[in-house]
């Protein structure tokens, strides 16, 4: 059975700091918010070896999804992030919230 659709969206953006935003990312899981979620990590152009380590500490875990762009900021990563969310509410973390 698939899991339905979110109904919030955590968008969590990072550039080169691949572990703090694995760690926000558990700490995300591990809340228990009492409702569908899902997790978008938005890579703001981080290094390739940053980038690539992001994605095998987070690209496995169920209702965690991994977007990358170029580096273009935080509002601009953010922005990528909302339209990459499917869930009805947005909450924005960075990278070093837990």
């Amino acid at each position: 059975m698939s899991s339905p659709d979110p109904v919030l969206s955590f968008v969590v953006t990072t550039f080169n700091r691949p572990e703090t935003a694995h760690a926000a990312v558990r700490s995300i899981l591990g809340a228990g918010v009492g409702v569908p979620a899902e997790v978008v990590v938005v890579d703001d152009g981080s290094a390739a070896d940053a980038a690539g380590r992001l994605e095998g500490l987070v690209g496995g875990i169920e209702r965690v999804r991994v977007v990358s762009q170029k580096n273009a900021g935080l509002g601009a990563a953010r922005v990528r992030g909302a339209a990459s969310s499917r869930g009805s509410w947005l909450a924005f973390l960075d990278d070093d919230d837990e």
